[in-house]
Order: structure tokens, then sequence, then C-alpha cells
């Protein structure tokens, strides 16, 4: 038996969620919640500075590789023109707005822990010629930089394409420190529909190919540099799929609550 489907179009979100918000009780929870933790961080630089810096770095890996498992996520269903996933994928492009802050905080790891994560910064020597020559600070450093900012940006730019016909179309709402971005996107709008659904398809087809390889290349260089040399002695072949795998499948699994919710 056949059924027919209405399928809404962006008009018809636009009047839907127009003036949805996030609970002021949610924004004060990860407000208290993100100064607890920021408060916990600082007392521990004066009591174990080893283990407060290591809680930060352990954090930082596995929602850094989930958060950018979103965008993964979503360019893989662009990449395969996938259908069914409509309804959750500005779900797993939220997952985004964590990357920037995620790179903020890597750069902090990278130039401020010292030692206290990553030994062979000073506290252990590196015995081995080659291994010593990949951990070179500066190389390790320009490493970190490199990966991690080629995926904030490549991925900031599939997000932007992603939701700028959206935002188009939809009244004026959300954040105030984004709305020059919102202006932005919607003086180039041009108002004809089908040329601009052409042209971001176009777009996004490329991107989310940059966004996949970006996603696989960058966290096996990452799981390496960033867990794998927490310890010198330890060495695993599959141990980057593991990492940015893990990543994914937990990805997968927040959004499923996400989506229940």
């Amino acid at each position: 038996m056949s059924q027919h489907y209405h399928y809404p179009t962006r008009e018809e979100f636009a009047r839907r969620f127009s003036g949805v918000t996030v609970p002021a009780g949610l924004k004060t929870g990860a407000l208290i919640a993100a100064l607890v933790g920021i408060g916990v961080f600082v007392m521990g630089l004066f009591t174990n500075p080893d283990r407060a810096w290591q809680a930060v770095q352990y954090n930082w890996t596995y929602f850094a590789v989930l958060s950018t498992a979103g965008t993964a996520f979503a360019a893989v269903q662009r990449i395969v023109t996938a259908r069914w996933s409509r309804p959750i994928i500005r779900f797993t492009e939220g997952f985004y707005a964590f990357v920037p802050i995620a790179f903020v905080i890597l750069i902090g790891l990278l130039f401020f822990s010292g030692e206290h994560v990553y030994t062979f910064r000073g506290r252990e020597a590196v015995s081995i010629a080659e291994k010593a020559a990949y951990l070179d600070n500066n190389f390790f450093l320009l490493r970190g930089l490199f990966f991690f900012g080629a995926i904030t940006v490549i991925q900031g730019l599939f997000i932007w394409n992603s939701v700028k016909m959206d935002v188009a179309v939809m009244p004026e709402s959300g954040a105030k420190w984004a709305a020059g971005l919102r202006a932005r996107m919607r003086a180039a709008w041009t108002g004809d529909e089908r040329r601009e659904l052409h042209t971001q398809h176009s777009a996004q087809g490329k991107l989310g190919v940059a966004v996949a390889m970006s996603f696989v290349i960058g966290w096996c260089f990452m799981a390496w540099d960033y867990s794998m040399t927490i310890s010198l002695h330890f060495q695993q072949t599959m141990y980057a799929w593991i990492v940015f795998m893990t990543g994914w499948v937990n990805m997968v699994m927040l959004t499923s609550l996400l989506a229940m919710w």
C-alpha cells in the first residue's frame, strides 16, 4: 500500500519554531556546571597539577572526538544523499558548537600543560631516535594546531553552508552574539530557492568529503599524539581507529537519546 507524506517547507518550520529558545534553567545549570569545573581545575593546579591537567586532557579527548563526529555524521549523510536522517541532522550538526571551544582548550593544553600530561616534553627521555624526532616539541605543537584547526574550519564551513538557507527564511531570533552571523547569511540570500538549493548541494558535496577525510586523518594523528603518547611504552596498530570510531559510536548513542527526548 502506498502512503503519502507531507514534507514541511522551510516556511512551515519557520512558523512552527519561531521564538523557540533554550530553557533558561538549562542555560543556568550549564553555566553553574562550567564554573564549578573551572574552579575545581584551578584548585587542582595548586594541589595536584599532574592530575588536574590529565583530567582536562582525558575529558578533552572524549568530548572533542564526540563533537567532531557529529558534523562528520552529517557530512556522510550528505555524501550518500540519505533522506532518512533529515529529521535528526540538525542534532548532529549542533555538536559543532563545542568544536571551537575544544580548539581553545587544546591550545591551553599544548602551551601550558608542560610535562604534566606528556612526559616526553622534559620528564622522560625518548629512547628511539625516530620516535624522538616525531615527538619534537615544535613538531608536536604544529601538528595539533594544524589538524584540529583544519577540522574546526572545514566543519564550520559545512555547518554555515547547511543552515544559511533556513536562517534566511526564519524570523530573527537566537543568541545576540550571533546576530551578525545571521545577518551575513541573509545578505547572501538571493531569494531564488531553486538556485540556492543547487549551489548549496554542490558546495555541501565537496565540503562533506573534506569533513569526512579531515575527521578520519586528523583523529588518526591526534589519537597517537594526545592519547597513545601518554605512555611512551604503549603501541597499538589499531589504536587510532579505535579512538575515532569510539567517538562516532558515542555520538550515535547521544543523538539517539536526544531524538527520543
